[in-house]
């Protein structure tokens, strides 16, 4: 199965797709040509530095979509700019500061070869006034080498921090614990893919705090496409995320579910583990009279007592039932965290209304 592969319409306007971006500018202004492997849709990114482009105001912009009705780049050239020349060598010498971008260039293509020569013949000006061509390409192109061209790749581009800014627009200014919960889960299972975070953050809080649950609420068919496939990068189902190789999660809602499950755990050790020690020491507070250190626990004072010891001192002296059956719900959360195991959404409500009721509150 063959999956069109597109980003996320917001992807180039986070702050990783915009240091990307300017990356590329940046590369062009030194008067190199750049040719970009982008195995998605390439005309968002092409999109992107276009726009970029205009706002510097440093160069002339023509822009190419090699899927439209054939045109040489002579005729694409003169239609930009003064017809100064009549062929690719007289618009090589004789243009200044101009950026020729293009797109959807078939590896095959004549547009292809007379960029080609443009490009080699601006090199050979070697002059920063001279102008660069930039393509944007779903295929690797082999015969554009250096020192013609200067070769990137859009991998690596978001990281967790463009997931939080992003999830925090998707919610609109919610500020809530729940929301928290939800949005930490959605932004480390989807990583790189703005739309499963989307998708993550959109369903019920039960759903959204275990997806690897309810995979029917976010999959798509790249699920089955990569199905016993290896990941890779040209495939849409492995990127570089957070500083290490990530691979997409449903790639491992297919393959290897339990890695799945542990992205899930790690969302939530985020919120839940603050949460949690916050209500441990409410309780620790609470019933100080009836504690004692423990000479099994770290730092040897009350205060440093695990959720286990607390249950097991309090149940010794007495403490209301209603009470003390609360106090073991935390533990059990607790012990499912520290032991690799999401908690579903319901055990945390059932916690948190049972511990409020007792008048335990934080």
């Amino acid at each position: 199965m063959v999956v069109e592969l597109n980003r996320h319409h917001d992807f180039w306007r986070l702050s990783g797709g915009k240091r990307f971006v300017e990356t590329v500018r940046a590369g062009s202004r030194e008067r190199r040509s750049i040719l970009i492997h982008e195995p998605f849709d390439p005309r968002p990114l092409a999109a992107a530095i276009g726009d970029l482009t205009r706002d510097q105001g440093l160069d002339g912009l023509c822009e190419i979509d090699g899927s439209q009705p054939s045109a040489s780049l002579c005729h694409h050239l003169q239609s930009k700019f003064d017809p100064i020349a009549s062929t690719i060598d007289g618009f090589a010498f004789g243009l200044n500061y101009a950026v020729i971008l293009a797109w959807n260039v078939a590896a095959t293509s004549v547009l292809l070869e007379e960029l080609s020569s443009f490009a080699r013949s601006c090199a050979v000006r070697g002059e920063m006034s001279a102008p660069v061509v930039i393509i944007v390409s779903r295929i690797p192109i082999d015969h554009c080498t250096q020192p013609v061209w200067e070769k990137l790749e859009a991998r690596g581009i978001l990281g967790p921090h463009d997931g939080v800014g992003f999830a925090a627009g998707a919610g609109r200014g919610i500020q809530t614990f729940e929301h928290r919960l939800k949005t930490s889960v959605a932004v480390e299972v989807g990583a790189w893919d703005l739309d499963i975070i989307e998708r993550i953050l959109s369903m019920s809080t039960h759903r959204a705090t275990r997806p690897d649950a309810h995979l029917d609420a976010w999959s798509d068919p790249r699920a089955d496409a990569w199905r016993d496939d290896r990941p890779s990068w040209t495939a849409g189902s492995l990127d570089e995320w957070g500083g290490e190789a990530c691979v997409h999660p449903l790639y491992l809602a297919v393959n290897k579910p339990a890695l799945l499950t542990k992205r899930v755990w790690r969302g939530q050790v985020a919120v839940l583990f603050p949460w949690l020690e916050e209500f441990r020491q409410t309780v620790i507070r609470t019933y100080r009279r009836q504690l004692r250190p423990d000479d099994l626990s770290y730092g040897g004072d009350v205060e440093s007592l695990d959720w286990g010891p607390v249950c097991w001192q309090l149940g010794r002296a007495g403490v209301d039932r209603s009470a003390l059956d609360a106090i073991h719900a935390g533990r059990k959360i607790r012990n499912d965290l520290a032991h690799g195991r999401p908690v579903d959404w319901s055990a945390v409500q059932s916690f948190e209304a049972d511990i409020n009721k007792v008048g335990l509150l934080r």
